[in-house]
């Protein structure tokens, strides 16, 4: 059996709805491991806070489904499908404005959900810059340059005009 984050969260979520042979069993077990990633998130971001002058607060899986419940069900499971949109959207209630999604040439599943959801981010939350950069042999450095170069221009631009919004 593979465990991870996400996987878990959807396996419990999957035993609670009853959607899966022997559901009481498998939300149990996903809820413990549920339990022991937290603990040891804590652990390690608790080490990290302690050791490092430059740190941001952990977010656990639960705040990252929170947010992403109204537009994907936790139970979709495209890699890092609804992980991605949800980390996101709980930086920008931090008051991280801008993001870069680098991602290798091919990843499918983030293609469709993780980069269709930079439309429904950016109707929300209209002062936050999004941009996908798809990275493989063939990406020409200069686009990415460019591209970067206009992302940290149009935030400068947006703090001029009211500091309050980067």
């Amino acid at each position: 059996m593979i465990f991870s984050e996400n996987k878990t969260v959807i396996e419990k979520e999957l035993g609670k709805r009853r959607m899966v042979p022997h559901p009481f069993s498998r939300y149990l077990l996903h809820a413990v491991v549920e339990n022991i990633y937290e603990y040891i998130h804590k652990k390690v971001w608790g080490e990290i806070h302690e050791k490092f002058r430059f740190n941001t607060v952990h977010n656990n899986i639960n705040r990252i489904v929170h947010n992403i419940e109204p537009f994907i069900d936790r139970t979709y499971s495209g890699a890092e499908g609804w992980k991605l949109p949800g980390e996101i959207i709980s930086m920008i209630q931090e008051g991280i404005k801008s993001f870069v999604i680098l991602q290798p040439f091919g990843c499918i599943p983030n293609h469709i959900t993780g980069r269709g959801m930079i439309k429904t981010i950016k109707k929300l939350y209209p002062n936050v810059q999004i941009i996908a950069i798809d990275y493989d042999p063939d990406t020409s450095i200069a686009n990415v340059e460019n591209r970067l170069q206009m992302l940290v221009m149009n935030a400068k631009e947006l703090e001029s005009i009211d500091p309050h919004i980067n």
